[in-house]
């Protein structure tokens, strides 16, 4: 299966982008779009101490041009047994897009210091309010680990 084409899909979400507030591991060449909105380089890593605080970025591609419409955004942090532990909502306006296919940009930051060490589950859907259309989502597992204790000099 390739890579979605995100200029033919109706409604699409782009890999999820995960940076920490604590870790600042070097990436090769960091993305200056990025930058601007993550605290640091994102990360390949996908395990965070307790007392984190982890950005995630995601573009949302709209490809909906001919009516006015909103899509909705929701950001859940789930167990492995499905308990929501953190959600957030956000809508957009196709207006932001100027009548252009395009992507919104959505960020979020999740505080891992309300979660206990473990395994969670990341979900990140949009839902046009158009019609019946098929919402997007995308997915990451990521693990919190307990708090650093802070090195001592």
């Amino acid at each position: 299966m390739g890579a979605p084409d995100f200029a033919k899909l109706p409604l699409s979400i782009s890999g999820v982008v995960l940076a920490s507030a604590a870790s600042r591991e070097p990436t090769v060449r960091p993305d200056e779009a990025l930058r601007q909105v993550l605290p640091g380089p994102p990360g390949a890593s996908r395990s965070f101490p307790q007392n984190d605080d982890v950005a995630m970025f995601v573009e949302v591609y709209d490809n909906e041009t001919a009516k006015p419409h909103k899509v909705d955004i929701v950001t859940t942090v789930t167990t492995d047994e499905g308990a929501v532990m953190a959600k957030t909502e956000e809508v957009r306006d196709s207006s932001e897009l100027q009548g252009r296919r395009g992507g919104y940009g959505y960020g979020t930051r999740i505080a891992t210091k309300g979660l206990t060490p473990g395994s969670y589950v990341l979900a990140v859907s949009a839902r046009s309010r158009l019609g019946d259309a098929p919402a997007a989502e995308r997915r990451v597992q990521f693990t919190v680990t307990p708090p650093r204790v802070a090195e001592s000099q």
